[in-house]
């Protein structure tokens, strides 16, 4: 298969030029080496040689593309998509490597562009997906409309639960966005137990400011004995620690 050559290194030569542009080799490691670009209707038609960036069709499928460095043209990618699939359906598909800032920034970036922006999967696996329709309307099934969760009262309130506890541990924590912990409540499955830890200590924490709201100062005195740090922890309802309440109350 003869190699493409996107625009800005056509007067660089041939071959060594591309194999240049498209070698993963010494790429950045905060920015994704390339994006994988899915048709999701027969009538979206794609023209590789007007991508501003690297872009070749997968082998053996005629409906996924692979476009390399997106990083560098990051705005003008998302226009030349836009334009070219905006009358059909289809989307991008960023690695699971991007951090939460990273998807926040191509969330942005998207917006301006009037896409549609979904992240899907959990933990490890979360990707970002930008796409021309409505992700719910352009995949059937599966795919990136799959990863939109809807949550009964009783898993919302888990969910913020959950969501609070981590950014009140910050850290880590922080790279933890509120739709991956709806996700995985969704799921069923079990949290990470670097998360589980963190619902623990919001438990503890709450159960020290129920005994102290109840007048029993003792018994909350004996867990933050075991745990000092639960000191920190936030009330749900009030939104503070233990500042809000008078000395006389230990």
């Amino acid at each position: 298969m003869q190699r493409y050559v996107p625009p800005s290194r056509r007067d660089q030569g041939g071959g060594e030029a591309a194999a240049e542009q498209r070698g993963l080799e010494g790429a950045s490691h905060s920015e994704p080496s390339q994006v994988r670009l899915v048709v999701l209707r027969e009538d979206t038609e794609i023209e590789p040689a007007a991508c501003p960036l690297d872009c070749e069709r997968q082998e053996g499928s005629s409906e996924a593309y692979t476009i390399f460095y997106p990083d560098r043209q990051p705005s003008e990618l998302l226009r030349w998509f836009a334009e070219a699939c905006g009358a059909g359906a289809a989307r991008l598909e960023f690695p699971a490597s991007l951090s939460k800032q990273e998807r926040a920034r191509w969330h942005g970036l998207a917006d301006r562009a009037r896409l549609h922006t979904q992240s899907v999967g959990v933990g490890e696996g979360r990707y970002l997906t930008i796409g021309t329709a409505p992700l719910e309307d352009a995949a059937e099934g599966g795919g990136a409309a799959a990863g939109r969760v809807r949550l009964n009262r009783e898993q919302a309130a888990l969910a913020r639960f959950i969501y609070d506890g981590a950014m009140m541990e910050g850290g880590k924590h922080w790279e933890r966005s509120r739709g991956e912990i709806e996700a995985l409540v969704a799921s069923g499955q079990p949290l990470p137990p670097d998360l589980q830890a963190v619902v623990d200590k919001r438990e503890r924490g709450q159960r020290v400011n129920t005994l102290l709201k109840a007048g029993q100062p003792s018994e909350a005195l004996e867990l933050l004995a075991d745990d000092p740090k639960l000191a920190w922890v936030k009330d749900a309802e009030s939104g503070g620690g233990f500042a809000w309440l008078k000395p006389a109350a230990f």
